[in-house]
């Protein structure tokens, strides 16, 4: 599940919307919670729609689309390059795979192939409602058609379902190398944040957390992070001033999955952080490093072809 892109410290809705449901959450509480939990849901799961950054347009018109069904919607994704490894990116709420054009770029001249896609009711994907089960499953589908990736790299929603992808695959199995970027530790958090930004009560948010049960075969924490562990070699990145998913996430997930490295970065923000050079280039160092583009015998193989 998700919330509204910045519940903490900015709003996505005008002022005058936010006193609106604040005033509407308040009566509800007291007359009909359900309702208020019905209108609070769909608030948390509508996202609205990004378009494509005039700087990534080329990058998108040069990718490969594929476009793949999901429980009864489209979803698009895209690939770069002809590398003998794949990663794959994961975009964030309201985000969209156009967003991580410059680290796309930089994974692709390495030699890497690159495998990204818009998450259901995001980018060119269809459908109109979406959440962390959405985002879950429509990474499993591009992965069932595209085969498991070498690497997965995820930002915010999208860097908490990566982890999650790779904490729940077999052990016995080799795993993908996790780069995970400003992800939030549970979603209740999340939800307790955007309760308190709009002034829902406690009866209502009784009343949603009974909607959620009923909704989805999973309880709310069991998608907290802290119980998972991601197999495999893991680096997490987050911003010590980040408005939306306190920088105290990424340390504690940190510290508790044994990130192989930890880079906190000083002034990127939430967003601002996937379009950084810096935050590129200590990403494609620490994939090199741990996964480079071409095994050993395959570069070498390549190196002598060229003799």
């Amino acid at each position: 599940m998700s919330t509204p892109a910045t519940p903490s410290t900015a709003s996505p809705f005008p002022g005058w919307l936010v006193t609106f449901l604040r005033n509407l959450f308040t009566l509800l509480e007291r007359v009909a919670p359900r309702l208020g939990a019905r209108i609070f849901y769909r608030l948390l799961t509508r996202p609205r729609r990004r378009a494509t950054p005039a700087s990534a347009r080329n990058l998108m018109i040069r990718s490969r689309r594929r476009v793949l069904t999901v429980n009864g919607a489209p979803v698009v994704a895209y690939s770069w390059g002809e590398g003998y490894r794949t990663a794959l990116v994961l975009h964030g709420w309201e985000s969209r795979a156009a967003h991580f054009a410059g680290l796309i770029d930089a994974l692709v001249n390495a030699g890497y192939r690159v495998v990204a896609l818009d998450a259901p009711a995001h980018g060119a994907s269809g459908g109109r409602e979406s959440h962390l089960p959405a985002f879950w499953a429509a990474l499993d589908a591009v992965i069932a058609a595209d085969g498991e990736p070498h690497i997965i790299i995820g930002h915010s929603l999208g860097g908490a379902v990566a982890a999650l992808h790779v904490s729940h695959l077999p052990a016995d199995r080799s795993m993908p190398l996790l780069v995970s970027i400003a992800a939030p530790r549970a979603p209740r958090t999340w939800f307790d944040l955007a309760a308190r930004f709009l002034g829902v009560g406690p009866r209502l948010m009784t009343a949603f957390y009974a909607r959620l049960a009923s909704l989805f075969p999973w309880e709310v924490d069991d998608l907290d992070l802290r119980r998972h562990r991601p197999h495999g070699t893991i680096m997490v990145v987050h911003d010590s001033d980040d408005p939306v998913v306190p920088v105290a996430a990424g340390r504690e997930l940190a510290a508790i999955w044994g990130a192989d490295r930890y880079l906190e970065t000083d002034g990127a923000g939430h967003y601002r952080i996937i379009h950084e050079p810096r935050v590129h280039a200590a990403i494609l160092e620490f994939v090199v490093e741990h996964c480079p583009p071409a095994p050993v015998s395959t570069r070498a193989a390549l190196h002598s072809a060229t003799l």
